[in-house]
């Protein structure tokens, strides 16, 4: 639903908005290295968190990486922040 982020040293990420492990699979923000490893950075569980992530994500100077997701506590949405 959203589009990459690739910062200086190559790496991209992303969300999607479902997906991920256990039950809830409410979506995933996630890592791809320049050299082709995936990694999931965080699961989203529709709780405080929120769910199904649906915004580009945006890259800090000290490489925090910020975006939006559904649901959360009030279920108006949720601003996430993630350091990889």
């Amino acid at each position: 639903m959203a589009g990459l982020l690739r910062d200086k040293k190559g790496n991209l990420y992303g969300t999607a908005a479902v997906g991920g492990e256990g039950t809830d699979c409410c979506g995933v923000a996630f890592k791809v290295t320049a050299s082709g490893s995936f990694s999931v950075l965080h699961t989203f569980t529709d709780g405080a968190d929120g769910g199904g992530p649906d915004t580009d994500l945006t890259e800090d100077s000290s490489g925090n990486l910020y975006g939006g997701a559904q649901g959360g506590t009030y279920g108006s949405g949720v601003i996430f922040k993630i350091t990889p």
